[in-house]
Parts: structure tokens; sequence; C-alpha cells
């Protein structure tokens, strides 16, 4: 007499398998989709940065009370036709978070890019250490005439004229932008966005 496994007990002992895997190993391919619905992932994601960059605290949306209803609303809208509870599936938010840090990484890594770009660039401070020094220190926030300023954001830092229009931040905002695509501002203005490309020029030194 031979031992005899049903396709239904094989299946059961894959999907025990998987349930038993730790938050950190979830990867792509336990997703509740196939490769045929990446574009709806995609668009899912793009959505879900968008909010990110809409909240009070871009650098706590991974632990954001709202996060869980947010990827459900978007779950929903973006994947019709598979039905889920996204509590159920730990890779959704597993993954989802992992692109929300990726954000926010690659965020601060053009910010470096940029900065070092201009020194590069400009003789005055390419083999001048001080100066580079100088300048940075002329550009983060500090004390002026009585009074708290912030150059870094003006178009202007000399004159503080011409505010959030400074170019550099402006190019690490729109990375954001770029990467939102076509979900842009559909939850609402991008303050947080804001806020995270300016803390990126903030910490560039």
């Amino acid at each position: 007499m031979g031992l005899r496994v049903s396709k239904v007990e094989v299946n059961e002992a894959v999907q025990e398998a998987k349930s038993k895997k730790s938050l950190q190993e979830r990867s792509k391919s336990d997703l509740p989709f196939t490769g045929e619905n990446a574009k709806q992932w995609d668009q899912l994601i793009h959505a879900l940065l968008d909010w990110a960059g809409t909240t009070n605290d871009p650098f706590g949306t991974n632990k954001h009370p709202d996060l869980m209803e947010r990827l459900q609303e978007l779950w929903n809208e973006f994947f019709e036709d598979i039905k889920i509870d996204v509590a159920d599936h730990p890779a959704v938010k597993k993954k989802a978070t992992d692109r929300l840090n990726e954000w926010r990484s690659k965020l601060g890594k053009r910010a470096l890019k940029l900065l070092k770009r201009s020194f590069v660039q400009n003789p005055i401070y390419r083999n001048d250490p001080d100066a580079r020094a100088e300048l940075v220190a002329a550009r983060l926030p500090h004390m002026r005439d009585g009074k708290k300023v912030i150059p870094f954001i003006y178009g202007d830092p000399e004159k503080l004229l011409r505010s959030w229009e400074d170019a550099t931040l402006l190019d690490i905002f729109s990375y954001h932008v770029q990467r939102v695509g076509d979900a842009l501002e559909s939850n609402g203005p991008l303050s947080g966005a804001l806020a995270l490309s300016t803390a990126a020029v903030r910490h560039m030194p």
C-alpha cells in the first residue's frame, strides 16, 4: 500500500509554509496577484506615494494610523477583480512600505548628488573644503538680525526673496512628482512631499 498525497494536501502545505514566513521574508512573489497585474500594482504604489506626500509626517507613513485603510481603498480601486482584505496578506503592506522607504531614501540621495555636483562645477568650492563649509553654514537655518531665517528655501538666499524657489529644493521635489505620475495630488496638497524635500536639503551636509 503506497503513500498517496492529494493536490489539496500539497496546496495546503504550500499555503502553510507561506503563512509561517516572517514579515522580512515576504517578497513580491507573495503578493496576491500574477505578473499580468504588475501595472496595477505600480499604479497603486504611485497613488500611495501621492498619499504619503500629503501627510503631516512623511517620515512616519509606515506606521501611520490610516495606512492600512488607505492601502485597502487603493487595492479596491486598482484590483477590482481581486477581492481581498489586505490585512490578511502581510506581503501587501511589506512591499508597499518597502517602496515608501525607497521613496524617502532616494530623495536624500538625490539631494547629496545635487550638492556634490554644485561643488564640482563651481571652481570656488571644488577644492576648498573651508569655502564649502562656509556656504553650507550660510544656507542653513540661523539667526540674522535677531530673527531665525532659513536661506536654503529661497531663490535668492542672500536677500531672502522668492520663497520655495530654491533650484535644488525644486529639483528634489520634482523627483516626487516624477514618481507619482498621473496620481499627483489625487489625495490633496503635497505639503508632506515638500517638507520631505526640504528636510533632504536641510540634512545634505
